[in-house]
């Protein structure tokens, strides 16, 4: 699907599945990853791809499919540096963005089909 596009953040492992889950829909398995820095210097994201692309792509030791990758990306987000909380009328949560850009890709480039970076879920009054 050329159209296909998603941008979800929220907080917490059960909803990261289900944002995989609709990304997965593109793409049936990933089988290789990389971990790039935002231009800005912000946080860095993980790009998960379905065939090898770009001088960083990583092989995966085995395919993954939405669960698996689940697990893969939840453990690298629990060691990530999220940065200063948003200062906000509100509390904030540790949460992630999940998302791909135009025609599916990510960075544009087809290979990837979605990124996930740490995000900070705000919560406010």
């Amino acid at each position: 699907m050329d159209n296909f596009h998603i941008d979800v953040t929220c907080e917490g492992k059960v909803a990261l599945r289900l944002a995989l889950d609709l990304a997965f829909r593109k793409h049936s398995a990933a089988t290789h990853y990389a971990i790039r820095q935002d231009k800005e210097g912000g946080n860095s994201r993980m790009v998960l791809m379905w065939t090898e692309g770009g001088k960083d792509a990583v092989a995966l030791p085995f395919t993954l499919d939405a669960e698996g990758a689940t697990d893969f990306v939840w453990r690298w987000l629990e060691q990530q540096d999220f940065g200063a909380q948003p200062d906000h009328d509100g509390d904030n949560g540790k949460g992630w963005r999940a998302y791909c850009q135009g025609w599916g890709h990510v960075d544009n480039e087809y290979q990837g089909f979605v990124a996930v970076n740490p995000a900070w879920a705000m919560y406010g009054k």
